[in-house]
């Protein structure tokens, strides 16, 4: 290769750079419809100029804050999470909140202690993640249900209406749960169950096997997706604990 050929290709590398990597800092690859922005002095993240972003806030490179959504505290966003519509993030205590991977919160949701959040995981509707919750996965939370104190979210379950998971309950999987039903304590949902209406669980009780739980039951004991459907799903209001715990021969299916 000659000297001039050389000289050309280098020349021709240089003006492809130029011309592929200029971002000027009002323009937007990230918000819906490309409103004005500027990138956020702590990370270079978008923040729409109708947004707000605390300075104490890490919001990094392919992070998106838009429309009117509000970042308060020492928040930690990373990947490529989008934070818009009236979302707000609230940093409380002495720790930070921290999301992560490619996690969307919008509509009108809060995020408020210190939470921890990635993966894909949308927070979506009126929902409220609050203190010390983590969520991870493919979660979609939404409706106005409340995720708080301790509980850990992970897998690709459904949260929806106003249901409330708390204290140190636990959720894995796919789980479905909705209506006002209510995980707390140290209980566990373990996989693709369903749970609706105004069920509580609570206790250190195991759901675990694919059961559809409904009605106003509250269940303090280990429910599997062997037990009899009927007596899991209607309105009795009775307690199935540890007193009321016998084996089915009706496998739900």
């Amino acid at each position: 290769m000659t000297f001039k050929s050389t000289t050309k290709l280098t020349l021709r590398s240089a003006l492809f750079l130029l011309l592929f990597s200029y971002h000027p800092a009002s323009a937007n690859f990230y918000c819906y419809r490309n409103p004005p922005g500027h990138k956020h002095p702590n990370g270079g993240g978008y923040v729409a100029d109708t947004a707000y972003v605390d300075k104490y806030a890490y919001i990094a490179p392919g992070v998106s804050v838009c429309d009117r959504a509000q970042i308060h505290g020492a928040v930690f966003v990373s990947g490529f999470s989008e934070i818009t519509h009236d979302a707000m993030i609230v940093q409380e205590g002495d720790g930070e909140i921290a999301i992560t991977g490619n996690v969307i919160i919008r509509g009108r949701a809060q995020v408020r202690g210190m939470v921890r959040i990635s993966g894909d995981a949308e927070i979506r509707g009126d929902a409220k993640v609050l203190d010390w919750a983590h969520i991870t996965g493919a979660a979609d939370i939404g409706g106005n249900v409340t995720i708080k104190d301790w509980a850990l979210i992970s897998g690709n379950g459904y949260f929806y209406d106003k249901a409330i998971i708390s204290g140190w309950a636990k959720v894995t999987g796919d789980a479905d749960i909705g209506g006002q039903a209510q995980i707390s304590e140290h209980a566990q949902v373990l996989g693709p169950s369903s749970i609706r209406d105004t069920v509580q669980i609570n206790g250190s009780a195991r759901i675990f096997g694919g059961p559809v739980i409904c009605g106003e039951l509250v269940i303090t004991r280990d429910i599997t997706g062997n037990e009899d459907p009927k007596t899991l799903c209607k309105s009795s209001g009775r307690e199935m604990s540890a007193h009321h715990n016998r084996a089915f021969q009706t496998k739900y299916l």
